[in-house]
């Protein structure tokens, strides 16, 4: 077990990183002092230092602490980029309604098939972000509407899409 000395001086060499070195270690410890203690042309850790690093596992521990904190920025990563998917795709669904809405304003005289043509655009552009097929007729899901989308006038259309923005069924 590390005395409170060596777990300093290990502390430190752990938190230098892949290009630690106990020299280095010991030198942010102790200051140029210790190289002024060797008799050595090329500086290395003291004796003390060296063996504290072999007695107590210090390459180990940290490798394992550099593990350790890889993990914990892949986790972070994953997390962000899972909060950057759903708040994209939560955008891409206010498109779609807004797209529709906007559609049936500008062109109110607009048949269902290209308002439904507009709304599968975002719908696709949804399930692109989520990670989602972006056709799901194929193998995933057969949907088959009880109202065919193509006759609903634009008046219905307008109602129905302020249904979807409202939240209601």
């Amino acid at each position: 077990m590390d005395t409170d000395k060596s777990y300093r001086v290990f502390c430190v060499y752990r938190d230098m990183g892949r290009d630690r070195t106990l020299l280095a270690a010991a030198l942010n410890v102790y200051g140029d002092v210790i190289l002024k203690r060797s008799s050595r042309s090329t500086p290395e850790a003291p004796t003390h230092v060296r063996n504290w690093s072999s007695a107590h596992g210090w390459v180990e521990r940290a490798r394992a602490w550099d593990a350790h904190q890889e993990e914990i920025a892949q986790r972070a990563f994953e997390e962000e980029a899972e909060e950057r998917s759903r708040l994209q795709a939560a955008a891409a669904t206010q498109v779609q309604t807004l797209a529709l809405l906007r559609l049936l304003e500008v062109l109110p005289d607009a048949d269902a098939k290209e308002a439904l043509a507009a709304w599968r655009d975002a719908a696709k552009l949804e399930r692109a972000i989520r990670g989602q097929a972006s056709d799901v007729t194929g193998h995933q899901h057969q949907i088959t509407p009880k109202i065919d989308p193509r006759t609903l006038s634009p008046a219905t259309l307008r109602e129905l899409a302020q249904k979807l923005e409202s939240g209601n069924d």
